[in-house]
């Protein structure tokens, strides 16, 4: 029987196909690390491990060059996967970008999580760093709006005196 601990996903394109699921964490049970690289899965991946991450043995897991930033419902099962990873003790992401559902979901599972990464609090910073970003979007959008309502008002004024 082969026993696999270490799996490497890297660039895996495979959006637009639903033919990879997340089915191989349970024909994996002995997985401890998990590093995916570059890819980029279809919605249906993503639930699918977030539906099987309370079997797996997990304990590493890296994820690199992930751009999800548009996609709300991939992002918030990746959210929803690891937090309800049982086992994980080591949490790296690199260059990867994600919608706020993937940090609202994490927000939402950590303070009742079994997971040692969330019980010892490590995912606070990231936390913390998403809540600085989206304020920062957030303030971003309030200066857009209000030079758009000045360039408007302008306008108007300029309408109003070549009229009159």
């Amino acid at each position: 029987m082969i026993s696999t601990r270490r799996l490497l996903i890297e660039l895996l394109h495979l959006r637009p196909i639903i033919l990879l699921s997340g089915k191989f964490l349970s024909l994996l049970p002995h997985l401890t690390d998990l590093e995916i690289n570059s890819c980029d899965f279809h919605d249906d991946f993503y639930k699918e491990i977030a539906d099987r991450a309370s079997s797996s043995q997990i304990q590493k897991f890296i994820i690199s060059y992930l751009y999800l930033h548009d996609d709300q419902s991939s992002s918030g099962y990746l959210g929803k996967f690891l937090s309800l990873l049982s086992h994980l003790t080591d949490l790296t992401i690199n260059s990867c970008s994600f919608h706020d559902d993937f940090y609202k979901e994490i927000a939402d599972q950590a303070s009742s999580s079994q997971n040692p990464y969330f019980r010892e609090k490590e995912h606070i910073s990231m936390l913390q760093e998403w809540s600085v970003r989206k304020q920062q979007r957030q303030q971003l959008q309030q200066q857009q709006w209000w030079l758009e309502q000045r360039q408007q008002q302008q306008q108007q004024r300029c309408n109003n005196n070549d009229g009159g």
